[in-house]
């Protein structure tokens, strides 16, 4: 080989150094933007369930208070009903109303155990 195609055989293998060297470089830089890209979408995406699961929360919270109502409101309701279902509350609806207390009841009972009417 003369000394020309040497020095143009120095001068190709220092370029295609260089070009790897960029290339890597490059290659760096977009795995680098890749990952902090990533690790923004992973905190978004945290603060955001984390944010649901808050809303979630209170409306759990709601939800438990409003069954406690409707329990609370259903006991009275019952108490109410059991009021007036009772004995006394009837004894002076009777009397309100004029009925008078049933007697003696006479049955009528058949020997042959059936009855019919012509």
């Amino acid at each position: 080989m003369t000394q020309i195609q040497k020095e143009e055989t120095k001068i190709t293998v220092i370029t295609t150094n260089e070009v790897k060297q960029k290339r890597i470089r490059i290659s760096l830089r977009a795995v680098n933007k890749a990952f902090f890209s990533v690790i923004i979408a992973l905190v978004l995406t945290y603060i955001g369930v984390a944010n649901d699961i808050t809303v979630k929360g209170f409306e759990l919270k709601d939800m438990k208070k409003t069954i406690n109502e409707i329990e609370d409101n259903n006991r009275r309701l019952e108490a109410q009903i059991t009021t007036v279902n009772s004995y006394c509350r009837l004894e002076e609806k009777i009397k309100t109303l004029g009925m008078v207390n049933v007697g003696k009841v006479n049955y009528i009972s058949s020997l042959e155990g059936m009855v019919a009417k012509k």
